[in-house]
């Protein structure tokens, strides 16, 4: 891997020169867990399951126990099957919510990126594996983080579960690239949809984000990585 930070300040640099030249130029970023953090969210809907039923098991998480989804963080809780099933239905419904997108935390040194690559001109887009029907509501949460052009052609939503999120984001990324848009980099947390991009786009650079949440998928050795965040 290689400095994932650096590499970016050098890629906005060439950025700046693309679009001075006229070249269309765009840079996506995903949004769960790369321009916010998910956690408090999951742990959110944790603590309301105890308040409903009356139950302490999720008393001891805290935001550095939650795992990237319900049965993770159950497993590390050491909780059992039942309980696990429970919360895992209960979480599955809720995560998706757009009413717990309000518990989200900004992560401030992507969004300060992203500002970074409009300034630089490139027409930045937020490619999420969010289902449509959450698109309003997620360009306004993009909007109230200060993230620019976080509008209905910028904000790019699945259009249901689906779909499987990572080849969908590569087919936009490679649909972009065939109507002549340069992609200065696809920057997400998601190490599954980095290989996939990099499997059938490998002329396209990703930019992966160190997180706890960001799978176990294998990506090419020479990515740049955005050191450790959460």
């Amino acid at each position: 891997m290689i400095d994932g930070r650096a590499w970016c300040t050098a890629t906005l640099r060439r950025v700046r020169a693309w679009t001075r030249r006229g070249e269309r130029t765009r840079i996506a970023f995903d949004i769960d867990n790369t321009l916010v953090d998910t956690r408090a969210r999951t742990l959110a809907i944790a603590r309301r399951f105890d308040a409903r039923r009356g139950t302490r098991h999720f008393e001891r998480l805290t935001l550095a126990g939650v795992g990237l989804d319900a049965v993770e963080t159950c497993r590390a809780l050491g909780l059992g099957a039942g309980p696990t099933a429970e919360f895992d239905e209960v979480w599955r419904r809720e995560f998706w919510e757009s009413r717990n997108f309000r518990h989200d935390q900004p992560l401030a040194r992507t969004i300060a990126l992203a500002r970074r690559a409009s300034d630089a001109g490139a027409d930045v887009v937020y490619l999420t594996g969010r289902i449509e029907a959450l698109a309003e509501a997620s360009r306004r949460q993009l909007r109230a983080l200060g993230l620019p052009g976080a509008d209905a052609a910028h904000v790019v939503c699945k259009p249901s579960l689906a779909v499987r999120t990572a080849p969908f984001k590569a087919a936009r990324l490679g649909g972009w690239l065939e109507d002549g848009w340069r992609v200065g980099f696809f920057f997400t947390e998601g190490r599954s949809d980095v290989s996939h991009v990099q499997a059938t786009l490998p002329q396209l650079d990703c930019v992966l984000l160190d997180c706890s949440l960001g799978g176990t998928a294998r990506v090419r050795p020479g990515t740049p990585l955005w050191p450790r965040l959460f």
